[in-house]
């Protein structure tokens, strides 16, 4: 039998870790396009690299949410999951962490079906990478338990800052 707050914690650092990958997935993204790195063409590693970070951040949400639903001390149930402002255990918090696994399963099933769409199309619809990055950041700071732990803090001000300076630099 598992301690019961095993899967608080696995909840807790998948949530964490995904959101640091997601971070690192847009950092990275945007690297790719940013005029900082000149025009020249980039190694194919660079772009593989962006959709690992990517995929990784999908599968940490995964195990985050259904951590949450086995972890018997929070008792969150699949509407609490699905449903935004369902859950009564901090609704709004919750519900910016519902609406990015919305806009990342957007992201990434387009991203998925790539070659089967107008470029056009796809590019406007990655750009909900961005909305996506802020829903997960506000869903960190207003639900995750451990926001505001200085080196948390310190990284998504800094992350902020580093996301504004390279989209700036686009």
């Amino acid at each position: 039998m598992l301690d019961p707050r095993t899967y608080w914690w696995i909840s807790r650092s998948t949530g964490i870790i995904a959101w640091a990958v997601l971070t690192l997935s847009v950092i990275w993204g945007l690297a790719l396009t940013t005029r900082l790195l000149g025009k020249f063409p980039k190694p194919a590693w660079m772009l593989d690299l962006h959709k690992h970070f990517a995929s990784l951040a999908s599968i940490l949400v995964g195990v985050h949410v259904v951590s949450l639903m086995l972890d018997g001390y929070a008792r969150f149930s699949l509407s609490d999951i699905l449903i935004p402002m369902h859950t009564q255990w901090k609704p709004g918090p919750i519900a910016w962490g519902i609406v990015s696994l919305y806009v990342l399963i957007a992201v990434q099933g387009t991203s998925l079906a790539k070659r089967h769409m107008p470029l056009k199309i796809w590019r406007m619809l990655h750009f909900l990478s961005y909305p996506l990055w802020a829903l997960a950041t506000a869903h960190f700071i207003t639900a995750g338990t451990d926001a505001y732990e200085p080196v948390f803090a310190y990284t998504v001000i800094g992350t902020t800052i580093l996301i504004s300076a390279l989209t700036l630099g686009r």
